[in-house]
């Protein structure tokens, strides 16, 4: 319920934020450029690799958690599958929830990652995308030395999940050990390609 809840707060607040699109993304993509620095040769190319790069030991594991997984059927030229994993992890209060993580990287250091949620995103809405789970916001966030585009994907109750690339990436081996990884944040205009593609794994 708490869920929930806070999900309809969000999602109420960024059908305002709709209306103002047209007016914020052109000033938002402008200074994402000018945070990134990025110039024409480290720019990802839109050419794209169709569905998604599990192997078939990665896919059944995923798919053990008995919860939606969701998946890119669009994955951009030069990414690689480095991370994906899924396990069960219990909570204080005894109740068990699936968690998942799947992590893509570049060659030139771009990284996008897929995971089980345990916060919702904030900061400037560039643009409301339509997938087939609905409109989805994506928001562009600053905070020091931190920033990157992050996109909720509601689904289900204990199923919803994070699309994010930041210039920091968690990098899960359980939910008790992970580190910080360094990135590049993908092109605004790529990972709206890739939260578009975005379906449930079969």
């Amino acid at each position: 319920m708490f869920v929930t809840l806070l999900m309809s707060m969000n999602f109420a607040t960024s059908s305002f934020n709709i209306s103002v699109n047209k007016l914020v993304s052109d000033t938002a993509l402008q200074h994402l450029a000018s945070i990134y620095e990025r110039n024409d040769e480290s720019n990802v190319q839109v050419e794209s690799t169709d569905g998604h790069l599990l192997s078939d030991e990665q896919r059944t594991e995923l798919l053990q958690l008995s919860v939606p997984i969701v998946v890119p059927d669009f994955v951009p030229e030069g990414f690689r599958l480095t991370h994906a994993s899924g396990e069960i992890v219990e909570y204080l209060n005894g109740d068990e929830y699936p968690i998942y993580r799947i992590r893509h990287e570049s060659n030139n250091g771009e990284c996008f990652t897929l995971y089980t949620p345990d916060n919702f995103p904030s900061g400037t809405v560039l643009e409301n995308t339509q997938t087939e789970f609905g409109l989805i916001p994506v928001y562009m966030y600053e905070d020091g030395e931190s920033y990157g585009l992050l996109s909720l994907v509601e689904i289900e109750m204990g199923a919803d999940v994070m699309l994010s690339s930041s210039n920091w990436e968690r990098a899960y081996v359980s939910q008790e050990n992970s580190e910080m990884l360094r990135c590049k944040a993908l092109d605004p205009e790529v990972f709206i390609q890739v939260l578009e593609s975005l379906t449930l794994l079969q």
